[in-house]
């Protein structure tokens, strides 16, 4: 019974199939791209978003996210954020509505999957690229010299986007980098 247990801890997932986020970031499997440094620097248009990521989680206008242990707490667009961050989910609620995401890597992306709060989710992040869908709203960004650049159509006429990521935001777990990329994104 033991040696079948240990079978099937050993057996490879099935190709296609999510595997468990990383606990440990390196250069080697990071999720993004990034720059030394904590600032966070977003330009949708011609609204510019600034953001400090630090060990203690999000600061920027409009947003304030705070991570302690397996909780991040705070305020996303003057709403109340209270999440639980287990294993590949994340739980909780963005004002009176339920976030549940779930986290994985799938063929060297990070997968970011479910709802935060009144918006559906769909994340592919990878060094090369960003391709996620927060709502009503498509990006598409592609690393292009020390910055993501691309469009963001959120069902009128596509906006130019950049985004300059910090290293303290992918040196942290697969996880907190999707919540706190997500509450960015959803804000």
């Amino acid at each position: 019974m033991a040696a079948m247990s240990l079978a099937l801890v050993a057996a490879p997932l099935a190709a296609g199939e999510l595997q468990p986020p990383l606990e440990v970031s390196s250069v080697t499997d990071r999720a993004l791209a990034a720059r030394p440094g904590d600032s966070l620097f977003l330009v949708i248009g011609d609204r510019i978003t600034t953001a400090r990521i630090d060990r203690a989680g999000l600061t920027g206008r409009g947003i304030n996210l705070r991570l302690s242990g397996d909780k991040a707490r705070g305020q996303i667009g003057g709403q109340n954020v209270d999440l639980v961050i287990r294993g590949e989910r994340i739980d909780g609620h963005v004002g009176a509505r339920e976030v549940s995401l779930e986290v994985g890597r799938l063929q060297g992306a990070l997968k970011v999957t479910g709802r935060f709060g009144s918006r559906a989710v769909s994340e592919d992040l990878t060094p090369s690229a960003i391709t996620a869908d927060v709502g009503p709203c498509s990006y598409l960004l592609r690393f292009q010299r020390s910055e993501y650049s691309g469009q963001v159509n959120c069902g009128a006429q596509p906006e130019g986007v950049r985004l300059r990521v910090p290293a303290t935001l992918v040196a942290r777990r697969d996880v907190e980098l999707a919540t706190l990329f997500t509450a960015l994104l959803s804000r």
